[in-house]
C-alpha cells in the first residue's frame, strides 16, 4: 500500500544493521510513524524516500490554492514552502538537521 500508514519490523532491520556496514536506505518511508524512523536511523538508516508525502502535500497545496485562484506563480512558491517543511520534518525526525 503505497504511500500508506505502515509499520517497521524493527528487529529484521537490526539483524540487517548488524550483519553490514553498509548505509541502510529505506523505501516507502512516507507512512512510516516518526518513532519508527527515529528508532530506524539509530539503526543505521542514512537515507528514507518519502516520495508519496511529497505528492500528498502538493497535491494538498493545489487543491487548497487553486480554490483561491491565485496566479500561477503564487502556487509554485506555497507548494515550494511546504515541499521544504515536509522534508526538514522528516530530517528533523530522523536526526539530521543541519546536516550537510
Amino acid at each position: 500500500r503505497h504511500g500508506q500508514a505502515s509499520h517497521l519490523d524493527l528487529a529484521r532491520l537490526q539483524a540487517i544493521a548488524e550483519a553490514t556496514t553498509a548505509p541502510l536506505v529505506l523505501h516507502g518511508g512516507s507512512g512510516i510513524p516518526a518513532e519508527e524512523l527515529a528508532a530506524a536511523a539509530k539503526l543505521g538508516v542514512v537515507k528514507v524516500n518519502i516520495g508519496a508525502a511529497l505528492q500528498r502535500a502538493l497535491l494538498q497545496v493545489w487543491r487548497h490554492e487553486a480554490g483561491a485562484a491565485p496566479q500561477h506563480y503564487d502556487i509554485y512558491t506555497r507548494a515550494r514552502e511546504v515541499l521544504i517543511e515536509v522534508a526538514r520534518d522528516k530530517l528533523r525526525i530522523m536526526g539530521g538537521s543541519g546536516q550537510a
